[in-house]
């Protein structure tokens, strides 16, 4: 807002809701998701949407069953941190361990 504020004319809305856009964006496709995932939902839908719900169906499972998913899943639910934060390696093995309902072990998720 105080960029808007220092280089904007009258016409601050634009540059703002533009700028913010940025970080509103992913915690609203995030809130959206699961609800746009059901066809009776109207509204419309970002191109990503199904690559973000099928990700969502991975992800859920194996925070039951993965340290390093749940916390890597709680920081991007609590939104300190971006959703692309759940594609590294070591979170994607976890998720392909629960998909097998194979045992982790080594990460038991605190209960």
């Amino acid at each position: 807002m105080g960029d808007c504020l220092r280089h904007s004319d009258d016409r601050l809305a634009q540059p703002f809701f533009r700028a913010a856009s940025s970080v509103i964006d992913p915690a609203w496709d995030m809130a959206v998701g699961s609800d746009l995932a059901l066809t009776e939902v109207p509204g419309p839908r970002r191109l990503l949407l199904p690559v973000s719900n099928a990700q969502a169906e991975q992800v859920l499972p194996a925070v039951e069953h993965d340290a390093i998913v749940a916390g890597v899943f709680s920081e991007v639910n609590d939104l300190l941190a971006a959703p692309g934060q759940l594609m590294p390696p070591e979170v994607s093995a976890g998720c392909c361990a629960a998909s097998g309902n194979l045992s982790r072990a080594r990460h038991p998720a605190a209960a």
